[in-house]
Order: C-alpha cells, then structure tokens, then sequence
C-alpha cells in the first residue's frame, strides 16, 4: 500500500490532486505522522519515527510556528503572530502538476529555486514519468487526430514553403547566369566594336598622312587670312573656307580648306 502527503479538493468529485509531497518515494505502510519542530520545519515521520520528509525550512524563532493550509491550496508554515507577513515555507514553491490561483512558475532570481509543473505517471501514480537511460531508445508518443492532423498540416506547409524557397533560389540562380552571360556577349561586342573603329581610324589617320601638307603662309594666302568672307560652311568640327586662288594643286584641281575649332579632335593635329 503506498500513501502520499498530499493535497486535493474536498468537494470535487472525482477526487483532484493538487500537490504531493515526495511523490517518487511514497510511504509503504499504513505510518505516517505529519508534525512541525520548534525550530518551523515540517516534517512527515515514518513507522520507525524517523524523518521521512521535511520542508526544510528551519530556522531561529522567537515565536511558536505553525502549518496553515489556505483556502488557495497553499500549505504554508507560519508564526502564530498574525501581523508577521513572513512565511517559511509554503508548498507553491515546489508546484505537482496544477497551476493554482497565486502560484508562480519559473525561476526565483533571490533564492534560484526553479518551480515548475511536472505531469504524473499516471492517475494513480504521482511520481515522475519514466526516465529513458538509453538515449538511443526510441520514444513513442501516441497523439489524438485532431493534434495529429494539424501536425500533418504544419509539415505540409513547411514543406511548401522549403519548396518554393528552392524553386525561387534556382530561379534566381539562373536569372543571375543569363544576365552575367549577356553582360559578358554585350561587353565583348561592344569591345569588338570599338576594336574596328579604332582600326578604321587608325587607317584613316593614315590615310590623311598621305594626303599632301601644305604650311600655314599657303592656308593664308588662299583664304585670304581666312576671312569670314570667303566661308562657304561651318559644322561641328570647325568652318570650310574657299580658295581664291585656283590651282594650288599640281593636278589642277579646285580645293577648299576647313579649319578646325580649338575644341576639335578630327584628325592628328589641328591646322
């Protein structure tokens, strides 16, 4: 026979068990006599009238202590001095597995003592569920439809969404090969174009090299100090004078002169 101390709802039926002192370790016989020492530490005697559980809470008193059980649920251990508001000890700091009204969980950062609710076994078994010494031991845990359906549902989700993250990064993966392969084809191009303009200027600089020179005092002579009379059209690299003077040329042909503008870059040097 195991026997417990522990707290439960008198009028709720079935019987509801909200605390439990000890609860891997239970009493085997029918002993058990719950008691507090002088010095406020409750304790739980066995057969033999040894300690088999205590608060641990003693502590030096000048006043008599004594074991409340408040309407909340709290078992608490006290002085009888009404206006003290010191407790020594009180069971909401060591939660069973019901979250009662005025109890707090997590971690008390004066005293570190970490609360928090653990479930049962089983209904009639208060003690900690089984603990697994092999980690490589396989758990089994059985789930209702309705959990199990949306679980089934997150996974798909999740799922779809992993999908679509792969089909977006390989898009963009691809999108970012052809606008790299077109950059390259168009910068080639584009070299390969600049390429045969440089030739084609290149050859017709050298073509203008063959051309016949004349010095400055036959530009004057023949455009007359290039008078502005004798301007037969401007355009954008500089002004086309006529020759007065026909028959520069040993060959007898008719010839006009252009004169560049400072700010011009047609040809090696500017006349």
């Amino acid at each position: 026979m195991k026997r417990y101390l522990g707290i439960w709802y008198n009028e709720v039926v079935p019987m509801t068990v909200v605390w439990v002192a000890k609860r891997n370790n239970p009493l085997n016989d029918s002993s058990g006599l719950l008691k507090i020492t002088d010095k406020g530490l409750l304790v739980l005697l066995n057969n033999n009238n040894s300690i088999f559980w205590s608060s641990n809470s003693s502590s030096n008193l000048t006043q008599q202590p004594v074991a409340l059980l408040w309407d909340s649920g709290n078992l608490i251990v006290n002085t009888n001095n009404k206006e003290s508001e010191y407790i020594l000890w009180h069971c909401f700091d060591y939660p069973f597995d019901t979250l009662l009204p005025g109890m707090m969980l997590g971690t008390d950062l004066t005293t570190g003592l970490n609360r928090n609710l653990t479930s049962r076994s089983s209904p009639d078994d208060p003690s900690n569920i089984r603990v697994l010494s092999d980690p490589q031991q396989d758990l089994y845990v059985r789930m209702s439809k309705k959990h199990s359906d949306e679980d089934n549902k997150l996974k798909r989700r999740s799922n779809i969404r992993k999908l679509w993250i792969m089909v977006s990064c390989s898009v963009l993966f691809v999108g970012i090969l052809i606008l790299s392969g077109s950059f390259i084809v168009c910068r080639r191009r584009m070299y390969l174009l600049h390429g045969n303009l440089r030739s084609n200027s290149e050859e017709h600089e050298e073509e203008e090299l063959e051309l016949p020179l004349f010095d400055r005092a036959t530009f004057n002579f023949a455009t007359n100090r290039f008078s502005t009379d004798n301007i037969l059209g401007t355009g954008g690299f500089g002004s086309v004078y006529k020759v007065l003077i026909k028959g520069i040329l040993e060959s007898g042909k008719e010839i006009a002169v252009k004169r560049l503008r400072e700010n011009s870059r047609q040809g090696l040097k500017r006349v």
